[in-house]
């Protein structure tokens, strides 16, 4: 499909480029060599948080979890691919809210340096219009909880830019 689009941009004198967003299972290292040809400028890898709190929420069909497998394709992609821009979307949800600090300091300065990092609450919530934010969360402010890893993020060197602050 990548080869078609491309000819088809080429007779149109148009740009094609494309980006990709992965559960990050299959972002080995010929995979990652393969991004150029394929004209993928950006890739975004989803986390469920920290090892114990993804591996529980993301398995494998054996049942072992995928964590390892993923934190090991970013850095290879580090290594392979430094012309492309890669982002983190970390999923929060209350389940695994207390583990993302120690996923935040999981990865080198390099990778922290060159990464995006984003964070999104995964199920319904006040902030969706549905229900109470957090059943962890006391405060009234509805953002505060992703405020917070914006700002950690923000301190330990990662590409962080919160949506909610005021501007």
């Amino acid at each position: 499909l990548t080869s078609a689009l491309k000819n088809f941009a080429n007779e149109i004198q148009a740009d094609y480029r494309a980006s990709l967003t992965t559960n990050g299972y299959y972002l080995d290292r010929d995979f990652v060599r393969a991004l150029d040809e394929l004209a993928i400028k950006h890739v975004q890898v989803t986390f469920d948080g920290d090892r114990e709190a993804h591996d529980k929420l993301r398995k494998k069909r054996n049942g072992q979890g995928s964590f390892d497998t993923l934190v090991r394709n970013v850095e290879t992609f580090h290594e392979v691919s430094p012309a492309c821009q890669f982002a983190i979307r970390v999923n929060c949800c209350d389940s695994n809210l207390n583990s993302i600090p120690m996923f935040l300091n999981r990865f080198s300065a390099d990778i922290r340096a060159r990464t995006r990092i984003f964070f999104r609450w995964v199920w319904a919530n006040e902030a969706s219009e549905y229900k109470k934010f957090s059943s962890e969360q006391t405060s009234n402010e509805p953002y505060k909880a992703l405020g917070d890893l914006y700002s950690m993020a923000r301190s330990l060197g990662w590409q962080a830019e919160n949506p909610h602050e005021n501007h």
